[in-house]
């Protein structure tokens, strides 16, 4: 079943312990997660270790000085780490990730898909799995798209995504986003023919 990106974001503004843990069966999500909390703007590391399904301090604190409760930790990271990864860009490019995993990729030049053989699919499903599954793929990813002509589609899907940070109260804000989009895709009449809808964008 195809899933939109609200999907990928807890209903509220902090994941519940049952959002959560559905998240963190996700491969792809705990690859981003911990690439968010290994930032350097946080004072301690922390990395979810999959197979484990534990969470570990990076670096580890002395046993001698400190033993972590795994259960209070977790709570923790749950209440005070996942809700600012949910307003960051990391989390846009994990949205943008799973949206690219659900999409088929032509590795030969037959591109009638009767004609592709199981090997070819199975073979292109495991790249996709592979490439576009971490986020050290998906940074490869955007260096090739920027040296394309989808490199204005990819920014334009992300600057749409950001509008949803903004609650439906946050009017302002909506139209802040909205008025930046307007100056850097449609001042420019270049950009105005191959994104011609995003008036519909500005009517909501």
């Amino acid at each position: 079943m195809d899933r939109n990106a609200g999907d990928f974001a807890p209903k509220g503004e902090v994941p519940t312990e049952a959002e959560f843990a559905r998240l963190l069966c996700d491969k792809t999500f705990v690859d981003y997660f911990n690439a968010f909390m290994c930032l350097p703007v946080f004072p301690q590391r922390l990395l979810y270790k999959f197979a484990s399904q534990n969470l570990e301090l990076d670096p580890p604190l002395q046993r001698s000085q400190y033993r972590s409760d795994r259960v209070k930790l977790m709570r923790w990271v749950r209440t005070h780490r996942a809700p600012y990864f949910f307003k960051s860009d990391l989390y846009l490019e994990y949205i943008l990730c799973k949206q690219l995993q659900k999409t088929q990729l032509h590795l030969t030049f037959l591109y009638d898909s009767e004609k592709t053989s199981a090997k070819d699919k199975i073979m292109e499903r495991q790249l996709m799995a592979r490439w576009l599954g971490r986020v050290s793929g998906m940074r490869r990813f955007r260096r090739f798209m920027a040296r394309t002509a989808g490199r204005k589609s990819l920014e334009l899907w992300v600057d749409a995504e950001r509008i949803k940070r903004y609650g439906k109260s946050d009017t302002e804000g909506r139209l802040s986003q909205l008025r930046y989009m307007e100056a850097k895709y449609l001042m420019n009449e270049n950009i105005v023919g191959a994104y011609g809808g995003i008036d519909s964008i500005r009517g909501n």
